[in-house]
């Protein structure tokens, strides 16, 4: 059943796109991963979204904490994160080692050895 986003009036099921661009354009200049591609493919992630899961954001990784060790493989190390301005849900960080097909809802780097 679809609903009325508050903010533009408008009709949506999930995802209000009109109103999450607005949001995403006005957040433009307020970050940078200050890495180009990844800077431009999360704008163009952010842009192209038509749903909430399919949208990334870039998250400074300072809004992250009581960061934990949760494993480590051949693919990259996994930790436990809660992020400060998120949702109720588990983080999960990993750093990768060998790039490979994943879902994901975000993009972060760390500050002291620039792993993104």
């Amino acid at each position: 059943m679809p609903r009325i986003c508050e903010e533009c009036n408008q009709e949506y099921f999930r995802w209000c796109k009109p109103y999450n661009l607005t949001h995403f354009k006005n957040d433009f200049d307020k970050w940078t991963s200050k890495n180009e591609k990844t800077y431009k493919f999360t704008h163009d992630a952010q842009l192209n979204a038509d749903d909430y899961d399919k949208a990334i954001e870039w998250i400074l990784y300072d809004r992250f904490q009581d960061i934990k060790h949760i494993a480590k493989g051949g693919f990259g190390t996994i930790y436990y994160a809660e992020w400060i301005d998120g949702n109720f849900m588990a983080i999960y960080l990993r750093t990768m080692t060998d790039y490979s097909s994943i879902r994901f809802y975000g993009i972060t780097k760390d500050p002291e050895n620039h792993n993104i």
